[in-house]
Protein backbone atom coordinates (compact mmCIF):
# COMPACT_ATOMS: atom_id res chain seq x y z
CA UNK A 1 0.00 0.00 0.00
CA UNK A 2 1.38 3.80 -1.30
CA UNK A 3 0.36 6.36 1.51
CA UNK A 4 0.93 8.40 -0.80
CA UNK A 5 -1.69 7.68 -2.92
CA UNK A 6 -3.83 8.02 0.12
CA UNK A 7 -5.77 10.86 1.63
CA UNK A 8 -4.26 9.66 5.33
CA UNK A 9 -3.03 7.02 6.82
CA UNK A 10 -2.42 5.86 10.33
CA UNK A 11 1.03 3.87 10.98
CA UNK A 12 1.64 1.19 13.32
CA UNK A 13 4.66 0.21 14.97
CA UNK A 14 4.68 -2.91 16.08
CA UNK A 15 7.61 -2.94 18.07
CA UNK A 16 6.58 -0.02 20.32
CA UNK A 17 3.48 -2.53 20.87
CA UNK A 18 6.06 -5.35 21.93
CA UNK A 19 7.79 -2.47 24.02
CA UNK A 20 5.37 -1.73 25.98
CA UNK A 21 3.81 -4.89 26.56
CA UNK A 22 7.19 -6.36 27.93
CA UNK A 23 7.36 -2.92 29.88
CA UNK A 24 4.49 -3.69 31.75
CA UNK A 25 4.91 -7.23 31.99
CA UNK A 26 7.64 -5.85 34.23
CA UNK A 27 5.61 -4.26 36.61
CA UNK A 28 4.02 -7.22 37.89
CA UNK A 29 4.92 -9.93 39.49
CA UNK A 30 5.13 -13.64 38.64
CA UNK A 31 2.70 -15.37 38.13
CA UNK A 32 0.27 -12.21 37.44
CA UNK A 33 -0.58 -12.25 33.53
CA UNK A 34 -1.87 -9.72 31.16
CA UNK A 35 -5.14 -10.03 29.81
CA UNK A 36 -4.48 -7.75 26.25
CA UNK A 37 -7.69 -5.65 25.61
CA UNK A 38 -8.28 -5.69 21.55
CA UNK A 39 -11.58 -4.93 21.38
CA UNK A 40 -12.63 -1.69 19.34
CA UNK A 41 -10.28 -3.31 16.58
CA UNK A 42 -7.55 -2.91 19.22
CA UNK A 43 -8.61 0.85 19.72
CA UNK A 44 -8.44 1.34 16.07
CA UNK A 45 -4.98 0.02 15.76
CA UNK A 46 -5.57 -3.13 14.23
CA UNK A 47 -6.87 -6.07 16.23
CA UNK A 48 -5.63 -9.23 14.64
CA UNK A 49 -1.90 -7.91 13.71
CA UNK A 50 -1.79 -6.69 17.29
CA UNK A 51 -3.06 -9.59 18.66
CA UNK A 52 -0.70 -11.58 16.85
CA UNK A 53 1.98 -9.44 18.00
CA UNK A 54 1.49 -9.65 21.38
CA UNK A 55 1.12 -13.10 21.19
CA UNK A 56 4.39 -13.65 19.75
CA UNK A 57 5.37 -11.50 23.35
CA UNK A 58 4.24 -14.47 25.31
CA UNK A 59 0.75 -12.74 25.70
CA UNK A 60 -1.76 -15.87 26.20
CA UNK A 61 -5.03 -13.72 27.42
CA UNK A 62 -6.67 -11.37 25.05
CA UNK A 63 -10.52 -9.43 25.57
CA UNK A 64 -13.12 -8.11 23.33
CA UNK A 65 -16.14 -6.52 23.87
CA UNK A 66 -18.27 -8.77 21.76
CA UNK A 67 -18.95 -12.03 19.82
CA UNK A 68 -17.97 -10.55 16.14
CA UNK A 69 -14.43 -9.29 17.70
CA UNK A 70 -13.39 -12.71 18.87
CA UNK A 71 -14.55 -14.38 15.72
CA UNK A 72 -12.26 -11.72 13.27
CA UNK A 73 -9.22 -12.90 15.72
CA UNK A 74 -10.07 -16.61 15.69
CA UNK A 75 -10.30 -16.50 11.58
CA UNK A 76 -7.49 -14.79 11.67
CA UNK A 77 -5.47 -17.67 12.93
CA UNK A 78 -4.81 -16.10 16.88
CA UNK A 79 -4.55 -19.51 19.40
CA UNK A 80 -4.90 -17.64 22.54
CA UNK A 81 -7.45 -17.65 25.09
CA UNK A 82 -10.15 -15.06 23.94
CA UNK A 83 -12.86 -13.79 26.78
CA UNK A 84 -15.48 -12.01 25.56
CA UNK A 85 -16.09 -9.64 28.04
CA UNK A 86 -19.65 -8.02 27.37
CA UNK A 87 -22.67 -8.85 26.10
CA UNK A 88 -23.69 -12.04 24.46
CA UNK A 89 -27.03 -12.89 22.93
CA UNK A 90 -28.39 -16.94 23.47
CA UNK A 91 -28.37 -17.58 19.69
CA UNK A 92 -24.52 -16.93 19.72
CA UNK A 93 -23.76 -19.64 22.62
CA UNK A 94 -23.05 -22.13 20.16
CA UNK A 95 -19.80 -20.21 18.63
CA UNK A 96 -18.57 -20.02 21.83
CA UNK A 97 -18.04 -23.64 22.04
CA UNK A 98 -16.68 -23.85 18.15
CA UNK A 99 -14.30 -21.80 18.33
CA UNK A 100 -13.17 -22.09 21.99
CA UNK A 101 -14.61 -18.64 23.18
CA UNK A 102 -14.60 -17.71 26.88
CA UNK A 103 -17.42 -15.86 28.40
CA UNK A 104 -18.00 -13.25 31.13
CA UNK A 105 -21.22 -13.99 32.42
CA UNK A 106 -23.62 -12.10 34.96
CA UNK A 107 -27.24 -13.29 34.50
CA UNK A 108 -28.17 -16.91 35.56
CA UNK A 109 -29.98 -17.20 32.43
CA UNK A 110 -27.60 -17.20 30.00
CA UNK A 111 -25.20 -19.64 32.51
CA UNK A 112 -28.28 -22.27 32.03
CA UNK A 113 -28.12 -21.91 28.68
CA UNK A 114 -24.41 -22.21 28.37
CA UNK A 115 -25.09 -25.52 30.95
CA UNK A 116 -27.61 -26.79 28.69
CA UNK A 117 -25.26 -26.47 25.07
CA UNK A 118 -22.67 -28.19 26.63
CA UNK A 119 -24.88 -31.21 27.93
CA UNK A 120 -26.10 -31.25 24.23
CA UNK A 121 -22.39 -31.43 23.46
CA UNK A 122 -21.73 -34.36 25.32
CA UNK A 123 -20.75 -32.59 28.63
CA UNK A 124 -17.34 -31.29 29.72
CA UNK A 125 -16.58 -28.42 32.33
CA UNK A 126 -16.61 -25.13 29.96
CA UNK A 127 -15.22 -22.64 31.34
CA UNK A 128 -16.90 -18.99 32.24
CA UNK A 129 -16.22 -16.08 33.98
CA UNK A 130 -18.40 -13.92 36.20
CA UNK A 131 -18.43 -10.54 36.82
CA UNK A 132 -19.30 -8.66 39.85
CA UNK A 133 -20.17 -5.33 39.96
CA UNK A 134 -18.42 -3.52 42.66
CA UNK A 135 -19.14 0.19 42.21
CA UNK A 136 -18.97 0.65 38.29
CA UNK A 137 -22.79 0.36 38.17
CA UNK A 138 -22.39 -1.47 34.73
CA UNK A 139 -22.67 -5.07 33.86
CA UNK A 140 -22.15 -7.57 37.30
CA UNK A 141 -24.06 -9.21 39.75
CA UNK A 142 -24.45 -6.97 42.59
CA UNK A 143 -23.04 -8.64 45.53
CA UNK A 144 -25.98 -9.03 47.59
CA UNK A 145 -27.23 -11.18 44.45
CA UNK A 146 -24.62 -13.45 45.26
CA UNK A 147 -25.63 -15.65 47.33
CA UNK A 148 -28.88 -16.47 45.32
CA UNK A 149 -26.87 -16.67 42.22
CA UNK A 150 -24.47 -19.14 43.76
CA UNK A 151 -27.38 -20.98 45.30
CA UNK A 152 -28.83 -21.28 41.46
CA UNK A 153 -25.47 -21.99 40.16
CA UNK A 154 -24.85 -24.91 42.45
CA UNK A 155 -27.90 -26.86 40.43
CA UNK A 156 -26.17 -26.53 37.17
CA UNK A 157 -23.26 -29.32 35.44
CA UNK A 158 -20.29 -28.70 32.76
CA UNK A 159 -19.14 -25.48 33.44
CA UNK A 160 -16.31 -24.40 35.51
CA UNK A 161 -16.13 -21.17 37.08
CA UNK A 162 -12.58 -20.06 35.83
CA UNK A 163 -12.54 -16.90 36.69
CA UNK A 164 -14.60 -13.97 38.69
CA UNK A 165 -13.94 -10.33 37.58
CA UNK A 166 -14.64 -6.98 38.43
CA UNK A 167 -14.01 -3.13 37.12
CA UNK A 168 -12.66 -0.73 38.43
CA UNK A 169 -13.98 2.91 38.09
CA UNK A 170 -11.55 4.87 38.46
CA UNK A 171 -8.29 3.31 39.39
CA UNK A 172 -6.27 7.10 39.81
CA UNK A 173 -8.56 7.20 43.16
CA UNK A 174 -7.10 5.17 45.72
CA UNK A 175 -9.46 5.51 48.25
CA UNK A 176 -12.46 4.63 45.55
CA UNK A 177 -10.41 1.70 44.35
CA UNK A 178 -9.42 0.45 48.22
CA UNK A 179 -13.25 0.40 48.54
CA UNK A 180 -13.82 -1.28 45.14
CA UNK A 181 -11.44 -4.14 46.02
CA UNK A 182 -12.43 -4.70 49.56
CA UNK A 183 -15.90 -5.07 47.62
CA UNK A 184 -14.32 -7.90 44.99
CA UNK A 185 -12.21 -9.35 47.54
CA UNK A 186 -15.84 -10.19 49.87
CA UNK A 187 -17.42 -11.50 46.41
CA UNK A 188 -14.68 -13.53 46.19
CA UNK A 189 -14.66 -14.80 49.62
CA UNK A 190 -18.31 -16.23 49.06
CA UNK A 191 -17.49 -18.28 46.06
CA UNK A 192 -14.52 -19.57 47.68
CA UNK A 193 -16.75 -20.42 50.93
CA UNK A 194 -19.08 -21.85 48.86
CA UNK A 195 -16.61 -24.33 47.45
CA UNK A 196 -15.39 -22.44 44.27
CA UNK A 197 -11.93 -22.38 43.03
CA UNK A 198 -11.52 -19.65 40.67
CA UNK A 199 -8.24 -20.20 38.57
CA UNK A 200 -8.13 -16.07 38.01
CA UNK A 201 -9.18 -12.97 39.49
CA UNK A 202 -8.80 -9.38 38.09
CA UNK A 203 -9.88 -6.21 38.12
CA UNK A 204 -6.94 -4.07 37.66
CA UNK A 205 -6.46 -2.24 34.29
CA UNK A 206 -3.71 -0.29 32.80
CA UNK A 207 -3.89 2.80 35.24
CA UNK A 208 -3.58 -0.04 38.15
CA UNK A 209 -0.73 -1.65 36.30
CA UNK A 210 0.89 1.77 35.76
CA UNK A 211 0.38 2.40 39.44
CA UNK A 212 1.65 -0.93 40.65
CA UNK A 213 -1.96 -1.14 42.72
CA UNK A 214 -2.98 -4.57 41.25
CA UNK A 215 -4.20 -6.09 44.44
CA UNK A 216 -3.99 -10.16 44.64
CA UNK A 217 -5.05 -9.94 41.38
CA UNK A 218 -3.14 -12.67 39.06
CA UNK A 219 -4.62 -11.16 35.61
CA UNK A 220 -4.71 -7.53 34.47
CA UNK A 221 -6.52 -6.53 31.82
CA UNK A 222 -4.13 -4.23 30.24
CA UNK A 223 -5.73 -1.83 27.00
CA UNK A 224 -4.17 2.02 26.61
CA UNK A 225 -1.15 1.47 27.87
CA UNK A 226 -0.42 -1.15 25.28
CA UNK A 227 -0.97 1.24 22.77
CA UNK A 228 1.40 3.92 24.33
CA UNK A 229 -0.94 5.75 26.13
CA UNK A 230 -1.46 7.46 29.67
CA UNK A 231 -5.09 6.79 30.71
CA UNK A 232 -4.38 10.39 32.52
CA UNK A 233 -1.10 12.22 31.37
CA UNK A 234 -0.07 12.81 35.14
CA UNK A 235 1.11 9.12 34.92
CA UNK A 236 3.58 9.86 32.90
CA UNK A 237 5.52 10.67 35.51
CA UNK A 238 5.33 7.55 37.34
CA UNK A 239 8.52 6.01 35.81
CA UNK A 240 7.10 4.09 33.29
CA UNK A 241 8.18 4.82 29.77
CA UNK A 242 5.17 4.27 27.14
CA UNK A 243 6.05 4.17 23.17
CA UNK A 244 3.31 5.34 21.49
CA UNK A 245 2.23 2.54 18.85
CA UNK A 246 0.08 4.82 16.10
CA UNK A 247 1.38 7.80 14.04
CA UNK A 248 -1.31 9.59 11.53
CA UNK A 249 -0.32 11.34 8.98
CA UNK A 250 -2.27 13.30 6.07
CA UNK A 251 -0.29 15.50 2.87
CA UNK A 252 -0.73 19.03 2.21
CA UNK A 253 -3.64 19.41 -0.71
CA UNK A 254 -3.61 23.17 -1.33
CA UNK A 255 -2.17 26.05 0.19
CA UNK A 256 -3.49 29.28 -0.45
CA UNK A 257 -3.23 32.97 0.45
CA UNK A 258 -6.19 34.77 2.13
CA UNK A 259 -6.32 38.33 2.97
CA UNK A 260 -7.40 40.50 6.32
CA UNK A 261 -11.15 39.88 6.78
CA UNK A 262 -11.93 36.74 5.58
CA UNK A 263 -13.32 33.93 7.34
CA UNK A 264 -12.23 30.40 7.17
CA UNK A 265 -14.72 27.47 7.56
CA UNK A 266 -18.14 26.39 8.18
CA UNK A 267 -20.03 28.99 10.43
CA UNK A 268 -17.35 31.68 9.97
CA UNK A 269 -15.74 30.06 12.65
CA UNK A 270 -12.53 31.48 12.23
CA UNK A 271 -11.91 35.12 11.16
CA UNK A 272 -8.17 35.86 9.73
CA UNK A 273 -7.07 39.39 10.39
CA UNK A 274 -3.70 39.57 8.62
CA UNK A 275 -2.51 37.65 5.55
CA UNK A 276 -2.13 34.34 6.07
CA UNK A 277 -1.19 30.93 4.01
CA UNK A 278 -3.45 28.39 4.72
CA UNK A 279 -2.41 24.59 3.95
CA UNK A 280 -5.68 22.59 3.13
CA UNK A 281 -5.55 18.65 4.35
CA UNK A 282 -7.74 16.35 2.52
CA UNK A 283 -8.98 14.67 6.02
CA UNK A 284 -11.73 15.42 8.29
CA UNK A 285 -14.01 14.44 10.92
CA UNK A 286 -15.19 11.76 8.49
CA UNK A 287 -11.96 10.23 8.71
CA UNK A 288 -12.12 10.64 13.06
CA UNK A 289 -10.40 13.83 12.85
CA UNK A 290 -13.17 15.22 15.43
CA UNK A 291 -14.72 18.51 14.79
CA UNK A 292 -14.02 19.61 18.33
CA UNK A 293 -10.44 20.29 17.14
CA UNK A 294 -11.62 22.73 15.01
CA UNK A 295 -9.80 26.37 16.10
CA UNK A 296 -7.68 24.23 19.04
CA UNK A 297 -5.30 21.62 17.65
CA UNK A 298 -2.33 21.59 16.35
CA UNK A 299 -0.39 19.75 13.57
CA UNK A 300 3.05 19.06 12.31
CA UNK A 301 4.43 20.41 9.00
CA UNK A 302 8.43 20.07 8.39
CA UNK A 303 8.49 19.26 12.43
CA UNK A 304 6.97 22.53 13.49
CA UNK A 305 3.71 23.06 14.64
CA UNK A 306 0.56 25.06 13.07
CA UNK A 307 -2.23 25.49 14.21
CA UNK A 308 -6.21 24.01 13.06
CA UNK A 309 -7.74 27.12 11.55
CA UNK A 310 -12.02 27.28 11.53
CA UNK A 311 -13.96 24.44 11.67
CA UNK A 312 -12.91 20.97 10.74
CA UNK A 313 -15.21 19.73 7.74
CA UNK A 314 -16.41 16.30 6.78
CA UNK A 315 -13.73 15.87 4.48
CA UNK A 316 -11.45 18.89 4.47
CA UNK A 317 -9.38 20.28 7.18
CA UNK A 318 -7.39 24.30 7.50
CA UNK A 319 -4.11 24.89 9.09
CA UNK A 320 -1.70 28.05 9.18
CA UNK A 321 1.35 27.60 7.75
CA UNK A 322 2.60 30.79 6.87
CA UNK A 323 5.49 30.91 9.78
CA UNK A 324 6.89 27.63 8.17
CA UNK A 325 9.32 27.78 5.23
CA UNK A 326 9.47 26.02 2.09
CA UNK A 327 6.48 24.33 2.53
CA UNK A 328 4.28 23.43 -0.44
CA UNK A 329 1.77 21.23 -1.41
CA UNK A 330 2.41 17.52 -0.92
CA UNK A 331 4.51 18.12 2.25
CA UNK A 332 3.46 15.34 4.53
CA UNK A 333 1.43 16.23 7.87
CA UNK A 334 1.47 14.29 10.88
CA UNK A 335 -1.63 14.64 12.77
CA UNK A 336 -0.73 12.33 15.66
CA UNK A 337 3.19 11.25 16.61
CA UNK A 338 6.49 12.75 16.26
CA UNK A 339 7.97 14.34 13.45
CA UNK A 340 11.75 15.27 14.20
CA UNK A 341 11.66 16.84 17.53
CA UNK A 342 7.71 17.66 17.59
CA UNK A 343 5.59 15.29 18.89
CA UNK A 344 2.00 15.33 19.16
CA UNK A 345 0.51 12.58 21.53
CA UNK A 346 -3.15 11.55 21.90
CA UNK A 347 -3.27 12.77 25.24
CA UNK A 348 -2.53 15.89 24.08
CA UNK A 349 -5.22 16.16 21.31
CA UNK A 350 -7.51 14.24 23.64
CA UNK A 351 -7.18 17.59 25.94
CA UNK A 352 -7.81 19.55 22.92
CA UNK A 353 -11.27 17.95 22.35
CA UNK A 354 -12.28 17.74 25.44
CA UNK A 355 -11.80 14.19 26.10
CA UNK A 356 -9.62 11.08 26.59
CA UNK A 357 -7.05 9.18 24.33
CA UNK A 358 -9.50 6.09 24.15
CA UNK A 359 -11.75 8.41 22.42
CA UNK A 360 -9.07 9.66 20.10
CA UNK A 361 -7.80 6.44 18.58
CA UNK A 362 -11.57 4.24 18.33
CA UNK A 363 -12.57 7.33 16.42
CA UNK A 364 -10.17 7.08 13.62
CA UNK A 365 -12.37 5.49 10.76
CA UNK A 366 -11.80 2.67 8.80
CA UNK A 367 -11.21 4.76 5.80
CA UNK A 368 -7.90 5.41 7.25
CA UNK A 369 -5.56 2.68 5.85
CA UNK A 370 -2.86 1.21 8.52
CA UNK A 371 0.87 0.55 7.44
CA UNK A 372 2.42 -2.06 10.07
CA UNK A 373 5.74 -1.88 10.41
CA UNK A 374 8.11 -4.45 13.01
Amino acid sequence: MDPQSKKSWAEIDLKALAANYQALVRRLQVPTEILAVVKANAYGHGAVPVARCLAGQGCRFFGVAQLSEALELRRGKLRGRILVLSHLDLKEIPLLFRYRLTPVLDRIEMVRAISREARRRGGGNFPIHLKVDTGMGRLGLIPAEIPRFLRDFRCLENLRMEGIMTHLSEATDPVFTRFQRQEFQKAVRLFLDAGYRPLYTHSSNSAAVILRRTGGDNLVRAGLALYGAYPEYRLAKSGLTLKPVLTWKTRIQQIKKIPPGYRVGYGKMFLNRSARAVAVLPMGYADGYLRSLSNRAEVLVRGQRAPVIGSVCMDLTMVEVGRIPLVKAGDEVTLLGRDGRGEIRAEEMAAWAGTIPYEIFTSISGRVPRVYSG
